[in-house]
């Protein structure tokens, strides 16, 4: 499912890539780090509360869940991390994950006017 969620998620340069020919920029890019009380539960939303994830309601409503996923691999996950949970194991690679590079990104896009080319 992660794979799948990845490949699906294009990169800045791929985005770049994709205005050329057009009269689209990037006029900036805005880091943007998962917080404690989000309200939109979105793939990541478990980043720091790892157990949201065990709710079948919130899974419903992540279209990774949902479309990416099957029911054996679900099921499979949810073992392997409430291991994770209970071994400590999970914060120690979370810990090797940290980076302020931001959890995603928000791209401002702007059309370049015709008359200042």
């Amino acid at each position: 499912m992660m794979n799948n969620s990845i490949s699906q998620m294009p990169s800045i340069t791929e985005i770049q890539e994709s205005f050329k020919g057009t009269n689209l920029q990037i006029k900036e890019t805005v880091k943007y780090f998962i917080k404690e009380d989000l309200k939109d539960c979105f793939l990541y939303v478990g980043k720091n509360n790892p157990e949201i994830y065990f709710d079948k309601t919130i899974r419903n409503g992540i279209s990774s869940f949902s479309t990416l996923s099957n029911l054996n691999e679900i099921n499979s996950g949810l073992i392997n991390l409430k291991q994770d949970l209970l071994s400590g194991h999970f914060e120690r690679i979370k810990k090797q994950y940290l980076s302020d590079l931001g959890d995603y990104l928000f791209i401002n896009i702007n059309k370049k006017s015709i008359f200042n080319s």
